[in-house]
C-alpha cells in the first residue's frame, strides 16, 4: 500500500471492536509509528541525495556505484536515513562522496554507526577540535589537548554549551582522555628555582595540583576527520 504522508500525520486508526485484541493493536502500531517512521526516513533520503549531489558537484566528482561496496552502501542508507539534523547529513553525504573516491579508509560500517549517534552540537565541536592547534591532519594522530584548556576554548570559540559534547563525543568512540603526571608541576613543589629542595614532604601536595588531563582523538576520529575536515 502507497505511503500517504498526510493521512498519517491526520492519524485516524480504526479499530474493529470484533478484531482480537493483539491484532488490534499491532495493525494499528504499523498504521500509526511504521508508516510515519518510513514517510520520515524517506525524506531523510530525498534530502540526502540533495545534499549528496552538491558535494559532488562541488569537487567535481562523478558518483560510480560500483566503486562502492555493496556491504557499506546498504549500512549507508541505513544508519544515514535515521537523521534529520543538516549537520549529520553533510558528514554522511561527505562520507558517501569519500567511498566513491576511494580516498579514505571507511569500509568499516563502525564509522557509520558512530556518526549516526553524533549530536549537531558534536559536528561543529568534532571541527573546531579538528582544526584546533593541529596544524594538519597528520598531527590529529599525536596531538593531545590539555582538558582545562580546550574546554575554555570550546567556551571561547563556540559557547559554554558545546563542552557538553566532549563526554558524548568520548561515550560514542570518537575521544578518548588519560591521566597522566605533570612532571613539570611536581618539580616546581620539589625545588626551588636555585635548585635547593622546596618541600620535601610529597604527602603534603594534592594529587590535583600534580596530574593533567588530555583529551585525543581516537582512530575512527582520526579517519572520519581525515574524509570530512578539508
Amino acid at each position: 500500500m502507497p505511503l500517504d504522508a498526510a493521512n498519517i500525520i491526520s492519524g485516524g486508526v480504526t479499530i474493529a471492536s470484533s478484531a482480537p485484541i493483539s491484532t488490534t493493536l499491532s495493525d494499528a502500531w504499523h498504521a500509526v509509528i511504521g508508516d510515519r517512521v518510513a514517510t520520515w526516513r524517506l525524506q531523510n533520503a530525498a534530502h540526502l541525495q540533495e545534499k549528496v549531489r552538491r558535494h559532488l558537484e562541488a569537487h567535481n566528482i562523478k558518483l560510480n556505484a560500483e566503486k562502492i561496496p555493496e556491504r557499506f552502501a546498504i549500512s549507508w542508507f541505513e544508519y544515514a536515513t535515521r537523521s534529520d539534523e543538516d549537520e549529520i547529513q553533510e558528514i554522511f553525504a561527505k562520507l558517501l562522496a569519500k567511498a566513491n573516491e576511494g580516498e579514505c579508509n571507511i569500509q568499516s560500517t563502525y564509522l557509520l554507526e558512530i556518526v549516526s549517534k553524533m549530536a549537531p552540537e558534536d559536528a561543529k565541536v568534532f571541527n573546531f577540535i579538528g582544526r584546533y592547534e593541529s596544524g594538519s591532519l597528520a598531527d590529529l594522530a599525536k596531538h593531545e589537548w590539555d582538558e582545562d584548556s580546550l574546554f575554555q576554548s570550546l567556551k571561547d570559540g563556540l559557547g559554554d554549551y558545546f563542552v557538553g559534547s566532549i563526554e558524548r563525543m568520548i561515550s560514542i568512540g570518537l575521544l578518548d582522555h588519560k591521566t597522566s603526571l605533570d612532571l613539570d608541576a611536581l618539580s616546581g613543589f620539589i625545588y626551588q628555582e636555585d635548585g635547593s629542595k622546596a618541600r620535601a614532604d610529597l604527602r603534603a601536595i594534592d594529587s590535583s595540583e600534580i596530574l593533567k588531563q588530555t583529551i585525543f582523538f581516537t582512530e575512527a576520529a582520526i579517519t572520519l576527520a581525515d574524509c570530512i575536515i578539508t
